[in-house]
């Protein structure tokens, strides 16, 4: 048992790389202040969070502000914690693909969320913002399975994911909700659509608490 959730023997049910599913370790600590105090410490560039998902934080020169790093206490949760040359290396057996919320592994990642949801539900602390890739493909169809539907729905309002496929900077000018993300994706190529996906930033972007927005802005 690892944070409530049983190990279970998959029975070769998933194949990722020629590998069965087991459960990874779990890492506590603020990606951005393990990253800073990394590259502070060993004289290193920033590393890989810093350079992509965060590059407007370190260039807005926030990375000595350690009350604002403190504060945005953000963490890299993976839906597959396996590493890959290419997006196609990881292969799902055939008829699996909507299982894959049962992997252990990906359960682990779930059940994270799931429970600061749940966590903001009871307290009302700080309000939870998860930022997704992969959403369409990976994301999506294992958080309706494990939350439910209507609890999804629910919370649909603190899940993003970035307006760019190929660019992983948090900023005004590439985060959608995945309302906004869905509304899109069912209007055909035209000027109309990025007149509108400009709106959706917009608004998506005002929807974010203060204290992100004006860290990345």
């Amino acid at each position: 048992m690892l944070n409530g959730i049983e190990s279970q023997n998959v029975n070769g049910n998933f194949l990722i790389d020629g590998q069965f599913d087991e459960l990874p370790p779990r890492n506590h600590k603020n990606i951005i202040s393990s990253e800073i105090e990394d590259s502070k410490l060993n004289g290193k560039e920033m590393g890989y969070y810093c350079t992509h998902y965060f590059k407007n934080f370190i260039k807005n020169g926030l990375y000595n502000d350690k009350d604002k790093i403190s504060k945005l206490s953000a963490c890299n949760l993976e839906f597959f914690p396996y590493r890959s040359v290419k997006i196609n290396d990881v292969k799902i057996k055939r008829n699996k693909s909507k299982e894959l919320y049962k992997m252990p592994s990906v359960q682990i990642s779930l059940k994270i969320i799931s429970d600061r949801l749940e966590a903001y539900e009871k307290n009302k602390n700080v309000k939870p913002i998860f930022i997704f890739r992969g959403y369409d493909k990976w994301w999506e169809p294992a958080l309706i399975k494990y939350l439910g539907e209507q609890k999804f729905n629910k919370y649909s309002s603190m899940f993003f994911t970035f307006s760019s496929y190929q660019c992983a900077c948090i900023s005004s000018n590439n985060l959608l909700n995945i309302k906004g993300h869905k509304k899109l994706k069912t209007i055909k190529k035209s000027a109309y659509k990025d007149n509108l996906r400009v709106e959706l930033k917009k608004e998506a972007w005002k929807s974010l608490p203060t204290y992100i927005s004006s860290m990345f802005e």
